[in-house]
């Protein structure tokens, strides 16, 4: 069986904000050390298609990656402006790197790399080389983090009131995903 990582309900909501060309989707990624010390920082998330999920690039010698080898889980949080709306999930993870054997994974790696800014994939490759090579192929350090979310919190703000604003949650039980509406301001379920 397989699983559905979006539900169906917020499906749409999550893949315009994921695949906005006008506004992208940048927001926070936290992940855990080795030691236990909370790590955020920002990135671009991503959809792809071929897993049903977030995604986002890494660097394979970043603090994220490591973390992420140790500790496998992350959560993440996108803002849009322009829709009003907070999504936060949390999440298991899958790590992806130049050693991949499957077709589906280089294809992710090879879609992430020609979605970055020329300047990106500079800096990409100027950190394994002192010259710059072809911005066409993928660095040997590119990585992909795909996103597998257990939970999604979804927080509509009122357009004029804080207090018109609706929260609900997500949670994926046994592959299917439980609806509940939360307070705005605590975790109080209703």
């Amino acid at each position: 069986m397989n699983i559905i990582y979006i539900p169906t309900e917020i499906r749409n909501l999550v893949i315009n904000l994921l695949t906005d060309t006008n506004y992208p989707s940048y927001g926070q990624l936290a992940t855990v050390s080795a030691d236990n010390y909370p790590h955020v920082r920002t990135v671009h998330f991503r959809y792809s298609e071929a897993f049903g999920t977030l995604v986002c690039a890494c660097n394979t010698e970043s603090s994220k990656w490591n973390d992420l080898t140790k500790n496998p889980r992350a959560s993440g949080c996108i803002f849009s402006h322009e829709q009003l709306v907070q999504l936060r999930w949390e999440s298991t993870t899958k790590l992806v790197d130049a050693h991949t054997s499957t077709r589906e994974e280089q294809e992710l790696l090879t879609m992430l790399w020609n979605q970055m800014r020329p300047d990106v994939r500079r800096a990409y490759l100027l950190e394994v080389s002192q010259e710059e090579k072809s911005l066409k192929n993928p660095c040997p350090t590119l990585g992909a983090i795909i996103m597998y979310p257990t939970l999604w919190d979804i927080y509509t703000l009122g357009a004029l009131n804080y207090g018109d604003g609706k929260r609900f949650v997500y949670t994926l039980t046994h592959n299917t995903w439980d609806k509940k509406q939360v307070s705005i301001i605590s975790s109080k379920f209703f």
